[in-house]
């Protein structure tokens, strides 16, 4: 650009001296001798002179100071010389100036017409050089606006190679071809190059030309005017007339690249250094040979370097080259760069110089070394790289642009490096020279996570440096190999294809997690790849927590831009609870969330599996995906049903982000099953995911396993299928489906048997309503002579919310409907519609209920029946029954039903906590209602009143009954029958053996408490015989203990007991006669001992007490015995609170004391 500003200078110097010499040529060689003696002024061509410039500038106005001529007789040289020129526009803006311009002309040539100066000299004024963005070019006087208006494009006539040429050859320009001396003194020189940004103003510059035939000399010194100061040049060059040699000096000082450089383009990087330069240099070369010898000195003071918006401290730099003629290379003795940025030392050489084109080498070889040195820049690396030397050797060609790495070696730390690689520079679209750069060759050292990451760029392959810091914790690199291969369209890309880069290298000793949440790999080894934009691992041996793992990898098919799917897998051996815990963190959570802790599962597996996950920071939980694929033998796990157990399973697992799904065999207990496990993982949180299905063949040590009471019940293999859906073993329903066909059932009471063989089934439909609600959806049980069908309701607290059972069916025994639900006040109300209720035995226990009954639950039951069996022969027709309770002792029973001989009722109403109940059974058959309390099957016929107390609820206390009978027949009574035989009263005994003995009426009154029924003042009397009793019976041990008197011929032998006055002294009580016969019974049920008086006959009345006989009060004293040796039992709460029985209970009889007759045998 200097050259072609040169140029355009001289081009308009000799303009404007045209225009003056057209004016000298006026005057003619008639004034020559006058120009000898003087100078002469030349006024009289003011205007024309005034008038050219003008055109010559473009301006409008001009002013011209002095104009004359001389002529010089030492030169033989015509002085033309003009002061104080100035071109301006009509506006007044200043085109050109200059105080002086002075040309000296050949007077040869102006003696043929030819304008030839040979000296010029031009003093003050501007210069200015211009370069537009189109690459025109201009020179001239004035400032750099008004020349760029004039400036020339690239490529005519008059450009920088034809100027060259020109001073080669000066012959080829008739103008300029004589001019031995150009000088331009006090000038400011203004150089704008608006393609590369230079803007800068030259004060006081000089330039000085003079060229004979030998050489061409040249000297510039001026001041460059910048914001840090003046900074002085001077630059000296001499070369030979052909310009095939060259010899230069160059002296800078205070030259601050900041304060220089442009602000954009190329060249704007150079103002990141703000820091005063000094600089000498000297060159001397030739066209041929190149470099005949050469210095340089270059020193760098204190400042500061810009690196982005931030300034480092800069402390200075040095270096110093020189060219060694002997061995014929360059030579860099001194290097050294001193700053927080970059430091080091460094020297060099350059040598094998060749193929020399304007006095440069086109190729060369050459040799470098950094040595102590370290780079910090910031935000680029976790810490300053740090090298003890770094040396290139190699080859360049300036030609091609190429050079080859014939050897690089790095010693960072504790990596070294030993590469080769070539390196080209090319122009891509955009304009830019950019590098091909190919290194490869082997990295060794002490390679550890701490190095690996110091070392590498923040911003280069990023993603894999991020899962470097987040993911590795320690370990050691070996065997490392770099092969790179960096083309221009990658840097323009800003991404490095995969195939042009690989550093490869192998791992042990490692630990890293692969996702940062889980349990990390330690002790791994194995190898990984990092491509250009992309990082392969691969594992041979390594440990996950417990598991050891047989292979691994992790892959990331892309690094930039970030987000691509990283892959990270591999496959391990471990225990069961091992293996689970693994996935039960996060991000997976499966078993936890499902139910299940895998520290209560024992077992061996093998897993495989796979985890994929976006490269980012962040990634929430449910956006990574995962494959599992594992296989376990021996598993023990629980499974959610009580204590039961899964063992000795065999099972393979498959999840993903999807499903889970395991299957397997196991054993339930002691039963082989089958479970099918299924999660569907894309449920909303809450929703029912997991659906479990189990076949197995259960028995009586499952059900005992179960903690099923069903072993009295079931015998044999029975077929289940179980199917649950819930959250893990959080069932919310559950479907059950049995076949019974090969087991032997008998339920409860054996009222309903099916052998072996028979077809049964049943099915259950159980779930979890919203509200915690435990639904019964449905329950069926199916066999020969049996069918139930129901549905029910329960509330979370276990209460029964709503049932039905719209099949009841149990042949023989039951055949009804049921529903329940609950009234307004929250009571369960029950209600049973049926046609058939077999109640035998039923009321075995009625009257003495068990020491745990409490207080009835508020309760509302209504059952109807067509027909209820109470024995073998007694059937109730239409029988209702409603009970109501309210929870608080308050009850009320209501029992009706028909008989072919009238109507049965029964009544019970309880008045309160603490409070006796009282009852009252009306019942048209007294021998039919003792057999359906399960007493005696010995009596026909006749009604029965019946009224008595029972204890309170929840409290062991006594029932009172009182009993009132009549119109009923007695038969078939061996213990009357043997005391009629002691009474010697065989008449009435083979009636009683035969048709039975009438009796009219019947009353007593009855105690049961502790299973002692005590009776008290209990007599019957009929047309044959009366009777009294008193003592007790003692259920639970099936003893009696009874004393009683029979009076013969009870209708006559009565009759004086209405005697006024004497009537009670005959017949000493009611249902006793004049003649009465005393007995003792006592002893157990099945052989009593019988004792019979007949001499109490012959005394009448009141006097026979005196036979009495004591079976009675030998019957308490045996029972006060027992309690006595038998060991101390709590004291019931009635018994602690002092309850006794209530006063209108009847204490057993007691008959007085008597001498005891001798046993008389049943024939007497």
């Amino acid at each position: 650009m200097i050259r072609r500003s040169l140029k355009w200078s001289l081009i308009y110097v000799a303009e404007a001296l045209a225009i003056i010499l057209l004016i000298g040529i006026f005057a003619g060689g008639a004034a020559l001798w006058r120009l000898s003696q003087g100078p002469v002024s030349l006024d009289l061509f003011r205007d024309d002179a005034q008038r050219m410039l003008a055109e010559s500038f473009e301006g409008d106005l001009v002013s011209l100071g002095r104009l004359d001529v001389r002529f010089d007789r030492d030169s033989q040289l015509i002085f033309l010389r003009a002061t104080d020129i100035t071109v301006a526009e009509s506006g007044g803006v200043v085109i050109a100036r200059a105080p002086v311009i002075e040309a000296g002309l050949a007077l040869d040539s102006l003696i043929f017409g030819r304008f030839e100066p040979v000296m010029v000299h031009v003093e003050g004024g501007i210069v200015s050089l211009v370069r537009r963005e189109d690459g025109a070019v201009g020179a001239g006087l004035g400032p750099p606006d008004r020349v760029a208006l004039t400036a020339r494009p690239p490529g005519s006539a008059l450009d920088s190679d034809a100027l060259l040429e020109l001073l080669r050859d000066p012959a080829r320009a008739p103008i300029l071809g004589r001019l031995r001396h150009l000088s331009i003194s006090e000038t400011s020189v203004h150089v704008r190059d608006a393609v590369n940004g230079f803007s800068w103003l030259i004060d006081n510059a000089g330039l000085d030309v003079s060229r004979n035939a030998n050489s061409l000399r040249a000297s510039l010194n001026g001041e460059f005017v910048t914001t840090a100061g003046l900074a002085p040049v001077r630059v000296r060059v001499e070369a030979g007339s052909d310009l095939n040699s060259l010899l230069m000096e160059v002296e800078a000082r205070n030259l601050w690249p900041r304060a220089l450089a442009p602000f954009s383009g190329p060249y704007a990087g150079l103002g990141a250094l703000d820091a005063p330069i000094t600089l000498d240099l000297f060159a001397s070369a030739t066209r041929g040979e190149g470099v005949r010898a050469a210095e340089m000195v270059l020193d760098v003071g204190d400042g500061h370097v810009r690196l982005g918006t931030e300034d480092l401290p800069f402390q200075g730099a040095a270096l110093r080259l020189g060219y060694d003629p002997e061995l014929g290379e360059i030579r860099l003795t001194e290097g050294q760069v001193r700053s927080d940025l970059f430091s080091s030392a460094f020297s060099g050489r350059i040598h094998e110089m060749r193929g020399f084109e304007d006095a440069f080498p086109r190729r060369w070889r050459y040799d470098f070394e950094l040595t102590d040195g370290r780079i910090d820049i910031p935000d680029a690396f976790d810490a300053p790289p740090e090298w003890s030397r770094i040396a290139v050797s190699g080859s360049a060609d300036a030609s091609s642009r190429t050079s080859e790495f014939d050897s690089l070696e790095l010693d960072i730390g504790n990596i070294s490096a030993r590469l080769t690689g070539d390196m080209a520079l090319r122009q891509v679209e955009d304009g830019r020279w950019l590098p091909d750069l190919r290194l490869t060759g082997p990295i060794s050292g002490q390679i550890g996570p701490r190095e690996v990451l110091a070392y590498w760029p923040v911003e280069l392959a990023d993603g894999a440096r991020d899962w470097v810091v987040e993911h590795v914790i320690s370990g050691r690199m070996q065997n490392a190999n770099l092969d790179l291969d960096l083309n221009a369209e990658s840097i323009v890309a800003g991404v490095l294809p995969n195939d042009r880069l690989s550093l490869s290298f192998d791992f042990v000793d490692a630990n890293f997690h692969y996702i940062t949440t889980m349990t990390p790999m330690t002790g791994a080894r194995g190898s990984a790849v990092l491509r250009g934009n992309a990082f392969d691992l691969t594992l041979e041996t390594g440990r996950i927590g417990d598991m050891v793992m047989t292979e691994g990898y992790v892959i990331m098919p892309r690094l930039n831009p970030k987000g691509a799917m990283a892959r990270f897998g591999g496959a391990g051996e471990a225990s069961a609870g091992d293996l689970l815990a693994l996935i039960d963190e996060d991000p997976l959570n499966i078993p936890s969330d499902y139910g299940l802790d895998p520290a209560s599962i024992t077992g061996t597996g093998t897993v495989r599996f796979e985890i994929r996950r976006a490269m980012l920071s962040y990634v929430p939980p449910e956006e990574v995906e995962f494959e599992i694929e594992a296989d376990f033998s021996e598993i023990t796990m629980p499974t959610g049903v009580g204590d039961t157990a899964l063992n000795e399973g065999v099972l393979h697992l498959t999840a993903n982000n999807e499903a889970l799904f395991a299957e397997g065999d196991a054993l339930i207990g002691a039963a082989p099953a089958h479970v099918v496990w299924t999660e569907d993982l894309t449920m909303e949180a809450g929703a029912p995911s997991t659906t479990v299905r189990i076949t197995s063949t259960l028995d009586s040590r499952t059900f005992d396993d179960f903690g099923l009471p069903l072993r009295r019940y079931v015998d044999g293999p029975v077929a289940v299928t179980a199917e649950t859906i819930g959250n893990g073993l959080d069932f919310t329903r559950i479907s059950l489906r049995s076949d019974l066909t090969d087991a032997v059932i008998e339920a409860p009471g054996a009222i309903w048997i099916k052998p072996a063989g028979v077809p049964a089934t049943g099915a259950l439909v159980f779930s979890v309503g919203g509200e915690g609600e435990r639904i019964v959806e449905s329950f069926e049980l199916e066999g020969e002579g049996l069918s139930l069908q129901a549905q029910a309701r329960f509330a979370e607290d276990g209460r029964l919310v709503e049932a039905e059972a719209s099949r009841l069916f149990i042949d023989g025994f039951l055949d009804a409907q049921l529903t329940a639900g609950r009234d307004e006040s929250e009571r369960l109300a029950l209600v049973v519609d049926g046609r058939f209720f077999d109640a035998s035995g039923l009321f075995d226990d009625l009257l003495d209920p068990p020491e745990s009954s409490g207080v009835p639950p508020p309760l509302a039951l209504d059952m109807t029946f067509d027909e209820v069996r109470t024995s073998d022969d007694s059937t109730y027709r239409e029988v209702d029954v409603s009970w109501r309770s309210d929870g608080a002792a308050n009850d009320n029973l209501i029992v009706t039903g028909e008989t072919l001989e009238g109507q049965f009722t029964a009544t019970m109403t309880g008045n309160g906590i603490g409070e006796r109940r009282r009852f009252w059974v009306e019942a048209p058959n007294f021998g039919r209602m003792l057999q359906v309390f399960g007493l005696y099957d010995n009596v026909d016929a006749g009604y029965l009143r019946l009224e008595g107390a029972l204890p309170p609820p929840g409290e062991v206390g006594t029932t009172n009954l009182h009993v009132e009978a009549g119109d009923f027949t007695l038969v078939r009574m061996p213990v009357l029958a043997r005391i009629l035989a002691a009474g010697s009263l065989e008449g009435l005994g083979a009636l009683l053996n035969g048709g039975g003995i009438p009796f009219e009426t019947l009353q007593g009154d009855l105690t049961l408490r502790d299973g002692v029924l005590g009776i008290a003042n209990a007599r019957a009397a009929g047309p044959a015989i009366g009777i009294t009793v008193d003592g007790t019976v003692d259920m639970d041990a099936e003893t009696m203990g009874l004393d009683g008197v029979l009076a013969p011929s009870y209708g006559l032998n009565s009759l004086f007991g209405g005697l006024p006055l004497v009537g009670g002294l005959l017949v000493s009580r009611e249902g006793e006669g004049v003649i009465g016969i005393t007995f003792s019974v006592s002893g157990p049920f099945d052989q009593p001992t019988v004792f019979a008086n007949p001499l109490s006959a012959l005394v009448p009345g009141v006097l026979r007490r005196i036979f009495e006989g004591t079976a009675a009060e030998r019957a308490a004293r045996a029972r006060a015995e027992r309690e006595r040796a038998a060991p101390a039992q709590p004291v019931d709460e009635a018994s602690a609170n002092g309850d006794a029985p209530p006063e209108d209970a009847p204490e057993p009889a007691s008959p007085p004391a008597a001498e005891e007759p001798a046993p008389e045998s049943e024939g007497d």
